[in-house]
């Protein structure tokens, strides 16, 4: 098992409504995320990984529909050709 940890940034300006009457005040800023994470060695071509993605800093405009925290899993295969 490998511990893993990764560090993101988004910024988003707000949504541009076009020719509707959406309300887009309530969209775009920035937000910083911390990512713990692990990574499982099933065999040697086949890894499970996960991240638990926490934001630590946020500067959004009002009230966000946005999950609290995010997880993230996947699988990775290593496809050898030549050795």
């Amino acid at each position: 098992m490998e511990y893993l940890t990764q560090i993101a940034v988004r910024w988003r300006d707000r949504d541009d409504a076009g020719r509707t009457s959406e309300l887009v005040d309530a969209t775009g800023g920035s937000v910083l995320f911390i990512s713990p994470g692990i990574r499982l060695e099933l065999t040697r071509d086949l890894w499970l990984h996960g991240y638990w993605q926490v934001p630590v800093y946020e500067d959004v405009n009002r009230l966000q529909l946005t999950a609290a925290h995010n997880l993230m899993l996947g699988v990775a295969y290593e496809l050898r050709l030549w050795n």
